[in-house]
């Protein structure tokens, strides 16, 4: 909550600033868009922005989800993230739990893409696919 609040008010200045003028310069408006995104990074896990801390309400709400999906048999399960370090956690739990899954991410070379996607499509239990 302390980093979610610390980039809201910085949002909150912004936004006075431009009520005030009726405009805001390029930079305030960059700085703006900057600090909205930290704030949807944070809202998933302190992780993504910060590396020394890890709070992520939605890794434990996706676990929660999964586990309801998954007491059904012949499940599968894709997961898309704009975050790669919010995979990149979802990956961990996923490999603490067992589950097996395949993970996409912009690094793949095309070549292998296809490889992931026809392992994905074999797998018939519990399977998930990262993006």
């Amino acid at each position: 909550m302390k980093i979610h609040s610390d980039y809201m008010e910085a949002v909150n200045r912004i936004v006075s600033k431009w009520r005030k003028l009726g405009f805001l310069p390029e930079t305030d408006k960059q700085h703006l868009m900057i600090c909205l995104n930290c704030m949807r990074m944070v809202a998933d896990s302190t992780y993504i922005l910060d590396q020394k801390t890890r709070h992520d309400t939605k890794i434990e709400e996706l676990l929660e989800f999964l586990s309801e999906v998954f007491e059904r048999k012949d499940q599968k399960v894709v997961i898309f993230s704009q975050w790669e370090r919010m995979t990149r956690l979802v990956s961990i739990e996923l490999e603490k739990l067992d589950i097996s899954y395949e993970y996409l991410h912009g690094g793949v070379p095309a070549i292998k893409r296809k490889s992931l996607l026809d392992n994905f499509n074999k797998k018939w239990l519990q399977s998930v696919f990262v993006h």
